[in-house]
């Protein structure tokens, strides 16, 4: 069985973009499986700002998880939007239910 491997991108945007693009660079070439925007005590907003950056720094096999202070559908679908795979956020239950009514679900991908 293959161990899933992470990259955590660091805190916000307190790290340098290219020193973040750098770092998914390497952490791709490593085998990891899929890079993180940071550990989830970010505002929404720069959460998928980073989420785009670390997007566009690694090839379509790596994942990339949004991991942010998230509070409502639609900030969740920019996250989607901008190229995250995977979501997290202290707030799931209230969002799943919210999206229940007001989100129609994405595929699932393989990450």
């Amino acid at each position: 069985m293959k161990s899933l491997v992470k990259h955590h991108a660091g805190p916000g945007f307190q790290q340098a973009e290219d020193l973040v693009r750098k770092a998914c660079h390497l952490a791709e070439r490593a085998g990891a499986d899929y890079v993180v925007t940071s550990g989830g005590a970010v505002a929404a907003r720069a959460t998928v700002a980073r989420t785009k950056v670390l997007r566009d720094s690694v090839g379509p096999r790596i994942g990339v998880k949004a991991s942010g202070r998230f509070r409502t559908v639609d900030e969740l679908s920019e996250a989607v939007e901008a190229g995250a795979t995977r979501i997290s956020t202290h707030l799931s239950a209230s969002l799943a239910r919210a999206a229940q009514t007001d989100w129609t679900p994405v595929a699932a991908s393989a990450h």
